[in-house]
């Protein structure tokens, strides 16, 4: 079917036009998803400190309690020299 060149021009820059808009659009998400993949990394390395921070927190609550212990237990004996003197 011939459509005559002012039809076929119109054609071809509808053609254009929606190949323009994909191409605009694809190039939107392109971007989109490399912001998502940067804040993404981001998150990852901001668990990973708090990670590591919680496991010094917990190495430091351990020592405490460790000190604690040995106190008690030094009271517990200095206690117990004082009811047997």
């Amino acid at each position: 079917m011939n459509l005559g060149p002012v039809a076929e021009n119109s054609t071809i820059g509808n053609h254009r036009t929606i190949a323009y808009e994909i191409a605009n659009s694809t190039r939107g998400t392109a971007q989109e998803t490399a912001q998502v993949s940067r804040s993404a990394k981001a998150l990852v390395q901001a668990i990973k400190v708090a990670c590591e921070s919680m496991s010094d927190v917990l190495k430091v609550a351990s020592n405490l309690s460790n000190e604690a212990n040995r106190i008690s237990a030094a009271v517990d004996g200095f206690m117990n020299e004082l009811h047997s003197a």
